[in-house]
């Protein structure tokens, strides 16, 4: 479910992530996230920033004491009666330990930036995605056969997008290529033909084939008859398929109703599907800015897609986000900010 508020009633409760009544940790993201500098994303390398207290990275260990635990004896007391006053130093520093880091065992699971930078990058890779693919649809033939057309492929290589619509052959061998299209990485107008009617095996079958598998998987529970796919091939060899509801109303965007694949190496087996948004919002372009929804997923950070979302559509921003753990906030430049713990701020709102 996703729930819209007006901002000027929640300025206040929202302002308590941006100063005084967040947490020395939060405080510290919040600096340091305003300083942490980040490229455009064609070409990005996300800096490598040291794991701080705090900041989801490791703390320090406290080695134990090298001091023998024996009872060392002092002067005037008896040996019993140091005993009984190790044990109730030993009980206070435990009740201390407790009351002053209790709140830090929570501060120590903030998520990292090198976590919220991977997230802002997928998030901007799906515009760029989006964006080229719909450059490329807007050059296909009026009179186009939609038989020949099951899916599209969009391919990055040095310099250069290529994207390709076509279908996957009767066989499975073959991905038949009706239209290719082709343009420089930095100019999407710059679009041209750049051939027609092949046949293409190798990798554009394998990205095929996985985001064809995806889209078949949800054929009993999507909500809209046409879902935009973007496929991104990851590291450890995997492929991601995101399947983003396709929106021709004017006026109107899409918030939710989106899934996420891990599909394996040759695109004919699903490792994991999730839905990103339980449900979908329409929400007006002419509307008041700073739309805020509620996750009702697993997922206590803002997804590839909600960066995304702000991305193309920079006059709703910022969106504040309900986790399960967390609240946050993702502003016009896709940058996510941790704004507190979801239940204290909720808690602080109904009081």
């Amino acid at each position: 479910m996703f729930y819209l508020i007006d901002l000027a009633d929640g300025l206040g409760w929202f302002g308590a992530g941006r100063g005084e009544n967040s947490s020395p940790a939060l405080n510290e993201h919040k600096a340091r996230r305003s300083t942490y500098m980040r490229r455009d994303f064609l070409g990005l390398s996300l800096p490598a920033i040291p794991p701080f207290r705090g900041m989801g990275g490791p703390t320090q260990k406290v080695e134990p004491n090298a001091t023998s635990t024996a009872v060392r004896e002092e002067p005037g007391l008896s040996l019993e009666m140091q005993m009984m006053t190790r044990v109730i130093k030993g009980l206070l520093a435990s009740i201390i330990l407790f009351t002053f880091c209790g709140s830090a065992f929570c501060e120590e699971q903030v998520p990292s930036f090198e976590e919220l930078g991977m997230i802002e990058l997928r998030g901007r890779q799906i515009v760029e995605y989006e964006r080229v693919s719909l450059a490329a649809a807007g050059l296909l033939p009026a009179d186009l056969d939609s038989a020949k057309l099951e899916n599209y492929i969009a391919v990055k290589q040095p310099g250069v997008w290529t994207v390709y619509f076509g279908k996957i052959s009767d066989d499975g061998a073959k991905f038949n290529a009706a239209y290719i299209y082709s343009c420089p990485a930095d100019s999407f107008g710059q679009m041209k033909l750049e051939g027609a009617g092949r046949e293409i095996s190798g990798e554009i079958l394998k990205l095929a084939r996985a985001v064809k598998l995806a889209a078949e998987s949800i054929n009993k529970e999507k909500s809209f008859p046409r879902y935009n796919s973007d496929a991104f091939r990851e590291q450890d060899g995997t492929i991601t398929v995101y399947l983003i509801p396709g929106n021709d109303k004017p006026g109107v965007a899409v918030l939710g109703g989106d899934f996420k694949f891990s599909v394996s190496k040759d695109g004919s087996r699903i490792i994991q599907k999730a839905k990103l948004h339980k449900e979908a919002l329409e929400i007006p372009l002419a509307g008041s800015p700073g739309a805020f929804n509620k996750h009702l997923s697993d997922s206590s950070l803002p997804t590839e897609t909600d960066v995304a979302f702000v991305l193309l559509y920079p006059t709703l921003a910022p969106q504040y986000i309900v986790g399960p753990k967390w609240m946050s906030r993702v502003d016009d430049g896709g940058k996510i900010y941790i704004l507190g713990e979801s239940n204290k701020l909720l808690k602080n709102k109904r009081n």
